[in-house]
């Protein structure tokens, strides 16, 4: 697969977590999604996404401020793309890749190019994270396809998960994270 990039590619060999969420998300996730975000900037981890929904963009915005690298996949081609500003600070300070899949063509965002996208950043992610997933939507489905595989699927504990934690994915906690990092 050719890889379009902006940006320090040698952060895609770092331990990249990936989050996703659904667009319609109930206030008690975005308030243990806000306090998470603060606790994962602090913890240096390597982020990946692509920050479509807006608790996701939330997060970015959050992240932004941090010291951590950072890999934002927009659902898009990115050859003669305009990034936006925000992220021009981390780009200079090598801590960003901007990074793409699609071909020339696909030049615009779509809601099947955004669950192309979804696949493509769990795929080379080592750990999903799925603050939210509505029941019968696309990140639940996206939970269910890779509930099988070799990665770390986490979610925050609480009544409104209860979809995502009979499925079988862990409560997160930013300790068992770094854990496995062996930091």
């Amino acid at each position: 697969m050719i890889y379009k990039t902006i940006g320090n590619k040698e952060i895609l060999n770092d331990f990249k977590l990936v989050i996703f969420c659904s667009k319609k998300c109930q206030p008690e996730i975005i308030i243990k999604s806000l306090d998470l975000t603060v606790e994962i900037r602090k913890a240096g981890i390597t982020f990946i996404g692509g920050f479509q929904t807006i608790v996701e963009k939330e997060f970015l915005d959050i992240l932004l401020k941090g010291k951590q690298n950072i890999i934002w996949c927009p659902a898009r081609n990115i050859e003669n793309y305009q990034y936006p500003k925000k992220y021009k600070k981390t780009l200079k300070e090598n801590r960003c890749l901007i990074l793409s899949n699609f071909p020339q063509e696909d030049d615009r965002i779509s809601q099947q190019r955004g669950m192309i996208q979804n696949h493509f950043v769990a795929e080379i992610a080592d750990a999903i994270l799925i603050l939210y997933a509505a029941p019968d939507n696309n990140t639940e489905k996206l939970a269910y396809s890779f509930n099988n595989s070799d990665k770390k699927l986490y979610t925050i504990k609480c009544e409104i998960n209860s979809n995502l934690l009979k499925l079988g994915l862990e409560n997160i906690q930013i300790s068992a994270v770094l854990d496995t990092l062996e930091v």
